[in-house]
């Protein structure tokens, strides 16, 4: 069999001398030998009701947000509930490289994911009970920060690795993204990091001073 869905515009499937026009939001399905099955409205894009935090500062973070069914127009009885989630967790914004791809149960409406440090892009979307996917909902941008440290070849001097994409401080002072920075581990430290170009949002970790 072969699915069509189409999200933004109109397409059209052909089986043998039988051409159907599907518009937007809406699906067809054809099967080998038979007439094409009349056009399936699609189940909307699920909406965020927990949106992941923009920054996890962890060695190995867990992402944590909740999702819900996208809000139907007043009215509008015809769209199909959603019956089964499909969630993704890329590395680029683009979902070329997925970290984790999932079709969890309906009662599954959070996320409990470990990742590994980076930026990750995550977005969920919608199958109803005709296994028609709907349109991916908002994606949610996380940069997971690993507060581990490497040791360097100076007593009690031990590395900070930071990845692009966030703000940071130690200590109040600025740290640039992307780069290292060296800590004395005699004293006690706080990192503090947010979103790039977002004031808000921060996460904190803290360092205790380290045994002589």
């Amino acid at each position: 069999s072969t699915t069509l869905t189409v999200y933004r515009g109109s397409g059209q499937l052909r089986s043998g001398a039988q051409t159907v026009t599907i518009p937007e939001g809406f699906g067809a399905r054809a099967e080998v030998g038979e007439r094409i099955a009349p056009v399936h409205r699609l189940p909307l894009a699920p909406v965020w009701t927990a949106l992941p935090p923009a920054v996890l500062l962890d060695p190995s973070p867990s992402l944590v947000g909740a999702y819900g069914a996208g809000v139907t127009s007043p009215g509008d009885n015809g769209v199909p509930a959603p019956a089964e989630w499909h969630v993704q967790v890329a590395r680029d914004e683009a979902f070329t490289v997925l970290e984790s791809d999932a079709r969890p149960a309906l009662a599954v409406d959070h996320l409990a994911l470990a990742i590994t440090p980076g930026q990750r892009f995550v977005r969920v979307s919608a199958l109803d009970a005709e296994r028609y996917e709907g349109p991916f909902g908002p994606v949610a941008r996380v940069a997971v920060v690993s507060t581990a440290l490497t040791p360097t070849a100076e007593p009690y001097r031990e590395s900070l690795s930071l990845p692009a994409g966030v703000s940071c401080t130690l200590d109040g002072d600025p740290v640039a993204a992307g780069s290292s920075t060296v800590l004395d581990r005699l004293r006690f430290h706080t990192l503090r990091c947010a979103p790039e170009g977002d004031g808000g949002a921060a996460a904190e970790a803290t360092f205790e001073r380290a045994a002589r």
